[in-house]
This record gives structure tokens, C-alpha cells and sequence, in this order.
């Protein structure tokens, strides 16, 4: 589909293989590609978004644009922004899944890459009834709040209640560190409560195909492989090469290599599909082959004059940067688990004080009771506002850190080469948008 009224975003360049790299992250898939992509942004909408989220936390949603009503076609959203009422708007953030989307035809998606404030949220185990809401015209949000946070299993989050029973029994919240890898790459829903919080940036045509199938054990003929063995010419998974090589000490000493290292796997050069691409220019940052020498990108002109290096050394680079650890992010995922428990002592101190007024309250003042039960129910939905936001905070922050292994693990040297400098970029956006908020700072005694 073609949107003439907006300026298409060029195949090839870095706003394209950004947009595309964010949407492989989301879909933990990298064989998602971007057919298409247009710029929507305009003054009013950008003006109108920036005054009212301010200091506020900010994320990335993907609306499919299938999905959408006919208050809010593409066209009406990209001119003058979303129209969103007392049921407030549904978006979802984190992790994203093709199987609840509606493709617009076979392997093909269009979307809406939004930037949407969350802002401050409150809790909800259940859907707020949205009908009675635009039927009244009382909103589902509460005055002072931005959102609501809508649990749902994919959220791999307690539900309040359980959280409460957690309180109960006097256990903390799970840290950050003990999370499960299905729990990082998760997906959070949220009600917004404004126009003026959503934001549409691109409108982007995907295509998502199987792709080339990835190498799989030749022992058990099930996992994806990620180990070759020079003695035994053979492919291994993890848990095979374990069992295989582990079953005497002349097996032992077999060489092993990750599969991306074996030379038979360098992959095409992204110029020239179907050659290989054996050399690396360190400042355009992209893969060369022999063909890009002869007669393309750098057989004339300054890129001519660039000296190329092998790209299996840059590749070696380019991994052991990729596993070192980045100070900024540390320094975040370290804030991220400090605030949690500080919003977990917060929910227990709120609790246990609760629970020694009620004990003091109750036979006398049984109607201050209810009012002190509605303050508590407040108080927590609160601070669990602030605990969900920073557990999703921590968990992407894993979450881009488990994608760039997996790439590194199971990516040829030239397609990681290409996917590590996207990388590069995406962590860096990541860390502008993560903004740790001191907890309890708004909740009142």
C-alpha cells in the first residue's frame, strides 16, 4: 500500500535498519523484514505529545493497523492523532507475538510503530468495563493517573490478589536475577487515558517468513545447533555436545567451535545475495565482498580507499565487545533491582502498618475500617504501578541482552556484523527511554 502524503523512509538506510531492528527485537524473530515504511510524525502531534509526557516514562508499541476502528483509521490517527474517550485506549508494550495479529494478507503485517506515556499507572488483575464507561462517559482512569495496567499471563507478573497473598505470608517480590528468560521477553497491556499520549511515528509494512532454516543437532535432529566439532565434522547442540563429549577423555579433547565461527557459515554480503562476503570495512561498518571490490560499492570513490579487514577478525571484535558489559546498562539493570526492593519494602512496611491499625481499629470504628482498607487497596495498587514499571524496565534491559546473545550464537558473521551495529543503536535508545523513578516518592502515609 502506498501512503503519498508521507515521506517513505529509504530502504537501506539507518532509519530503515532501525525500525526493522526494533521490530525484530520485539518479535524475537530476526527473519521479519520491512517491506515498506513511511514517516507520520507531524508538528502538532509531536508538540501536543512532548508537552504532555514530560518527564514521564515513554515506550514503543506496534498497533496493527488491522485492528484499528473507524474512529481511528490509519489516514485520522497520522493527521490528527488518536481519538480516545472515557474507555480509554488499549495499547500493548514489550514483547510482540503474530499469532493474535491479524495479518493484511498471507506473511504480511502493517503496523504503526507508536512511541505512547504510560505515565503514572495503578494496577488491575480484570478489564475495567470499558462499555459502561463510554456509555456514561466516566472515565476508566483515575483523576491523577495515566494509564492502567491490565495484567495478563503473558505478563508473567503476579496478580494483585497474589501479590497480596505474597504480603500475607511476608515473601518479597521476586528479583530481576531470578526471572525466567519466558518472563524477560514478556508483553504488558496498558489503558491510556489521552490522545495526547500516543504518538503514531512510522507506518511499516512487514513481511515475516520462514526464512532459511537454522542448522539443527545432528544427534538429536531437534535443537538448533550452535557448536561445530572439527574431529567429528558434525553439528551440536549445547546439551548434545555435554553428553557427546563428556563420555571420555579422548572425546574430550575434540575441538569445538560456535557454528558461527565455522568458515562454511560467514554468510552473504547484503550488496550481493548468494556471495560470500569476506572482508569488513571498519568505517562504513558494513560487510564487503569481492564483488563490492570489483565493480560495486567499493570499486570507485572514497570507499575505494577504505582498508578492508577480514571479516572474520572483525567478527572476533565484534563478539567480545558484544559480551562485555556496558557500564550505563549495568548501572540501570542495578538501579532497576535496588528501586524494586525499595517498592517491596514499601509494600510490606504499608501492609504491616495496615494490618496493626486494623487490629487497633476494628472493634471500634469499623466504618473507619472500610475507609482504611480503600487507602491500603490505593497505596498498594500504587506501588505496584511502580513495581510493574520497573520490573518491565529490568526485564528489557535482560531481554536486549538474551536478544544480542542469541544473535551472536546463531547469526553468520556478516548478518551479525550488520545486526550488532543495529544493536548498538537500539541499546542506546533503550537506555534515553529507561528512566528509573525513585519509588514511594508519590505515595503518602
Amino acid at each position: 500500500m502506498e501512503y503519498g502524503k508521507h515521506a517513505p523512509v529509504v530502504k537501506g538506510s539507518d532509519e530503515w535498519a532501525g525500525i526493522e531492528y526494533r521490530l525484530q527485537f520485539s518479535l524475537n524473530n530476526s527473519n521479519a523484514k520491512i517491506t515498506g515504511a513511511w514517516a507520520v510524525e507531524n508538528p502538532l502531534t509531536v508538540r501536543s505529545f512532548e508537552e504532555r509526557t514530560r518527564d514521564s516514562m515513554v515506550v514503543d508499541s506496534w498497533l496493527n493497523t488491522m485492528s484499528l476502528t473507524d474512529d481511528n483509521s490509519v489516514q485520522t490517527a497520522c493527521e490528527r492523532g488518536f481519538k480516545v474517550g472515557p474507555e480509554g485506549f488499549l495499547i500493548a508494550t514489550g514483547s510482540l507475538s503474530l499469532e493474535s495479529q491479524r495479518p493484511r494478507q498471507r506473511n504480511m503485517y502493517e503496523f504503526l510503530l507508536c512511541r505512547v506515556g504510560l505515565g503514572r499507572s495503578l494496577v488491575r488483575d480484570e478489564m475495567p468495563d470499558r462499555a459502561a464507561a463510554k456509555r456514561t462517559g466516566e472515565a476508566v482512569i483515575p483523576e491523577t493517573y495515566d494509564s492502567l495496567y491490565i495484567h495478563q499471563e503473558a505478563s508473567g507478573l503476579p496478580t494483585m490478589a497474589e501479590r497480596l497473598h505474597d504480603l500475607e505470608e511476608g515473601h518479597p517480590g521476586p528479583t530481576l536475577a531470578q526471572e525466567s528468560a519466558d518472563q524477560v521477553n514478556s508483553s504488558y497491556l496498558y489503558l491510556v487515558g489521552a490522545s495526547e499520549q500516543i504518538l503514531p511515528r512510522y507506518i511499516v509494512e512487514v513481511e515475516v517468513s520462514e526464512g532459511e532454516a537454522a542448522p539443527v543437532c545432528e544427534m538429536c535432529a531437534e535443537r538448533p545447533a550452535t557448536l561445530y566439532c572439527m574431529e567429528d565434522k558434525s553439528r551440536f547442540c549445547e546439551q548434545c555436545d555435554h553428553q557427546f563429549h563428556s563420555q571420555n577423555r579422548i572425546v574430550a579433547r575434540h575441538h569445538r567451535m560456535a557454528l558461527s565461527e565455522h568458515g562454511a557459515y560467514l554468510g552473504e554480503c547484503p550488496q550481493h545475495p548468494g556471495t560470500i562476503a569476506e572482508y569488513y570495512d571498519p568505517i562504513l561498518e558494513t560487510p564487503v565482498c569481492v564483488t563490492c571490490k570489483m565493480e560495486g560499492t567499493h570499486s570507485s570513490g572514497e570507499a575505494a580507499t577504505h582498508r578492508l579487514i577480514s571479516l572474520r577478525d572483525a567478527y572476533k571484535r565484534a563478539v567480545t565487545s558484544s559480551t562485555r558489559d556496558d557500564p550505563l546498562l549495568v548501572a540501570k539493570q542495578s538501579d532497576a533491582e535496588r528501586q524494586l526492593r525499595n517498592v517491596d519494602e514499601r509494600l510490606r512496611e504499608v501492609y504491616r502498618n495496615s494490618a496493626s491499625v486494623e487490629e487497633d481499629l476494628f472493634s471500634q470504628f469499623q466504618a473507619v475500617l472500610l475507609t482504611l482498607q480503600e487507602e491500603t487497596q490505593r497505596k498498594i495498587a500504587a506501588l505496584l504501578g511502580d513495581e510493574v514499571e520497573l520490573r518491565r524496565q529490568g526485564r528489557i534491559l535482560k531481554s536486549a541482552d538474551a536478544w544480542l546473545e542469541q544473535e551472536r550464537r546463531t547469526l553468520p558473521p556478516c548478518a551479525f556484523m550488520v545486526a550488532y551495529k543495529r544493536h548498538l543503536q537500539l541499546r542506546s535508545d533503550l537506555i534515553d527511554d529507561i528512566s528509573i523513578p525513585e519509588s514511594g516518592g508519590r505515595i503518602q502515609d
